[in-house]
């Protein structure tokens, strides 16, 4: 064990304390160093003395969030350490050592790449190429322009460095932001493609990765998969789609390996050279702009940022056109000139941005169907392969969504609020666009409408987030009554200082805490959010029980009072006098035990 002395001078301790913080960092890099490199011998060791010195420091540290901070870092160690422990054990006799969830092969940098100089004639015709590409792709106009502009700017760097010249930006990472089936995975190939040409990236490989190719459940893991997926995208490019997912948990203040993630990819974005990674963050654009605000080096990081506008009807016709003739099948002449209008007026906006290009995906396999179940066996070949105008006006049908009452008027400012704190500014718009205005008007939205009437995937994160945000309102409705007085009588700022707990407004207001969710918050809650001093917790939590029960009687009380019967004046005189108690503060309530406490658990 790490022996402790101890200081008369003040000073002296603080020095003490800080030299017992650096060791333990120290150890903890030691370890992790040995960890990747699959020294375990070596790592198991250096993570037990780091998590003693981390103990110490625990112990007397008065700084409560860096406290919070060593200890769940020095949780995490612990269980990487009798992790090892346990697969060396298991090991013993055998060759090689190895560890679960380790790759069974290092990963090492590559050598460093010499691309050959290029001719001008050969930056040239990469430019002419990627114009030829870009010409075969529908819409995007801003996208390509843009595009053209990073194609120009590259190919004079290029010319800049062959005469001698040093180049302002080298670095050349990017975000793509729009909505799903907008065509970024395919312009991230074809600047995969032109990055190659050019002789930026020894290859012109794309390795497409989500959150789930580069998180671990297991400390020091995430950097080890995300290391690896960095190396097998080496002299290409690395496209991490919904990139936003990395961060989200954090930006809420939970706990997450997510950033982890980040980080590891910020360790190389400095890199340059043919045989570095081009990193090309994919999402929302709202959700995106989370992502880079996680840290402020991160922004500075990416030089280029392309915006995906949804796809028009008019385009869309134009990729149905296309897709129909790369297989060999056609369209009736009536069918040709109607079809414009028709996805016009049988597509929303929000289903159009919802499926943009993927609709006509799941729009001709419906019509072939459609085709399918009216044909005969004794069809002409043409007729095989030839979609008509019903065909087309049934499958529409199947994106149909019920109809709802129209409401012109806008979110108003309670919805608009709740959807910002919750991450969902990106679908406001489909929900105005569909008459939910209010947060009363979010009560009543469930999964399936989610797919008919909002057009959302049932398995997108803005799916998952809207039904967790209605169930959370729905308890808060029940639990607080419909009936009570409206929440904008409270305020957050009041309450915390009724329970002289002032000085932690700033902590609830930094974790997106209203007066509303506080009302829903745990013991375990306020901790998490850093209140994890015992005496205002237990304040907080004791003054919020008391809120929640008084609202709950005073919903039972006007329950009671709406029934004109003997048994409710009755009831109705009970519950007056509890409310009486609960405001005078004389109302009995359980006594604090120590033992049911969470902390001493």
């Amino acid at each position: 064990t790490v022996s402790v002395l101890y200081w008369k001078g003040g000073k002296q301790k603080r020095s003490y304390m800080a030299t017992t913080r650096d060791a333990a960092i120290n150890y903890a890099n030691e370890a992790v160093e040995y960890d990747r490199n699959e020294r375990y011998d070596e790592a198991l060791p250096a993570y037990v003395k780091a998590c003693e010195y981390f103990n110490v420091a625990i112990k007397h540290e008065k700084n409560e969030r860096l406290k919070e901070y060593m200890r769940q870092k020095t949780e995490g160690y612990i269980a990487r350490a009798e992790e090892i422990k346990s697969s060396i054990r298991m090991a013993a006799g055998q060759k090689q050592k190895r560890v679960p969830g380790i790759s069974d092969k290092k990963v090492n940098d590559p050598e460093p790449v010499i691309m050959k100089e290029l001719t001008e004639e050969q930056l040239q015709e990469a430019g002419k190429e990627m114009e030829e590409e870009l010409t075969k792709l529908i819409g995007m106009s801003s996208v390509k322009e843009a595009l053209r502009k990073m194609c120009r700017t590259l190919q004079l760097d290029l010319q800049r460095k062959k005469a001698g010249h040093e180049v302002m930006a080298p670095i050349r990472h990017m975000v793509f932001t729009g909505n799903p089936g907008t065509g970024k995975t395919t312009i991230a190939r074809t600047v995969g493609r032109l990055f190659h040409r050019l002789g930026l990236s020894s290859s012109g490989k794309v390795v497409e990765v989500q959150k789930s190719d580069l998180v671990s459940g297991y400390v020091n893991q995430t950097g080890m998969k995300t290391k690896e997926k960095i190396t097998e995208a080496r002299g290409g490019v690395l496209f991490v789609d919904e990139a936003y997912q990395l961060t989200d948990a954090l930006a809420r203040g939970q706990t997450d390996m997510g950033g982890e993630a980040v980080d590891e990819m910020m360790r190389v974005m400095n890199e340059t050279g043919p045989d570095s990674t081009t990193f090309i963050f994919a999402g929302y654009k709202d959700s995106i702009n989370s992502f880079l605000d996680y840290n402020a080096g991160l922004q500075s990081r990416v030089r280029y940022s392309f915006d995906f506008e949804d796809y028009t009807p008019a385009e869309l016709t134009s990729i149905l056109k296309i897709k129909l003739d790369s297989k060999g099948w056609k369209m009736h002449p009536v069918l040709v000139k109607q079809l414009p209008t028709l996805l016009a007026n049988g597509t929303s906006s929000g289903l159009r941005a919802k499926y943009n290009g993927r609709l006509i995906d799941n729009l001709v396999q419906w019509a072939a169907d459609e085709l399918n179940n009216r044909l005969t066996v004794k069809s002409t070949s043409e007729e095989l392969v030839t979609l008509e105008i019903s065909d087309i006006q049934v499958a529409l049908q199947r994106f149909e969504t019920p109809a709802l009452p129209v409401k012109t008027k806008e979110a108003d400012e309670d919805l608009a609020r709740l959807l910002e704190k919750w991450g969902l500014q990106a679908i406001k718009q489909v929900l105005q666009d569909k008459g939910y205005v209010k947060v009363s008007d979010v009560l009543v939205i469930t999964e399936d409408d989610c797919r008919k009437v909002l057009g959302m995937e049932e398995s997108s994160l803005a799916t998952k987030k809207l039904m967790t945000l209605v169930t959370t309102l729905r308890k808060e409705r029940v639990g607080v009554g419909m009936v009570v007085p409206p929440l904008s009588t409270h305020d957050l700022a009041s309450f915390l200082r009724s329970v002289d707990c002032p000085e932690y407004l700033q902590l609830f207001v930094a974790h997106k805490v209203d007066f509303t969710t506080l009302l829903l918050l745990t013991y375990d809650d306020l901790k998490e959010i850093g209140v994890t001093e015992v005496g205002p917790r237990r304040r907080i939590f004791h003054s919020l029980e008391i809120t929640r029960e008084e609202r709950n009687v005073i919903a039972a009380l006007n329950r009671a009072g709406s029934v004109d019967t003997p048994s409710s004046e009755h009831e109705a005189l009970i519950l007056q006098d509890r409310l009486d108690k609960l405001k005078s503060g004389s109302a009995n309530n359980k006594k604090f035990d120590a033992l049911s406490d969470p902390l001493f658990e």
